[in-house]
């Protein structure tokens, strides 16, 4: 995009402006303005080596990253919440259950 928020490819009309992090003001202090900016590249990965060599090369990366004691894949986390939380449950303070239970009373009146 350009200044005017058109899109452009352009690439002198696309800068962006803004600060390396060296140059950033701080996030925390009042006034300030850090000069953020985004940089997106897209590219199609199997125009590049095909689909099949990206997905062997990545299930070679992949195993050898979870060999590592403490690696973790983005989402696997959230997935072993989710899976924990379907056999267990999941606990809330009092409170807040008979707050919902409360609110789900009043919508089925």
């Amino acid at each position: 995009m350009d200044k005017d928020g058109n899109p452009t490819t352009d690439p002198k009309a696309a800068l962006t402006g803004a600060a390396f992090s060296l140059e950033s003001d701080s996030y925390f202090e009042p006034g300030n303005k850090p000069r953020i900016g985004h940089a997106i590249l897209a590219m199609d990965p199997d125009a590049l080596a095909g689909a099949e060599s990206r997905f062997s090369r990545l299930e070679v990366m992949i195993t050898k990253m979870l060999a590592d004691e403490g690696v973790r894949l983005p989402g696997a986390r959230r997935q072993q919440t989710a899976a924990k939380a379907r056999v267990e449950g999941i606990n809330i303070p009092d409170v807040l259950h008979q707050e919902l239970k409360t609110l789900a009373g009043s919508r089925m009146k």
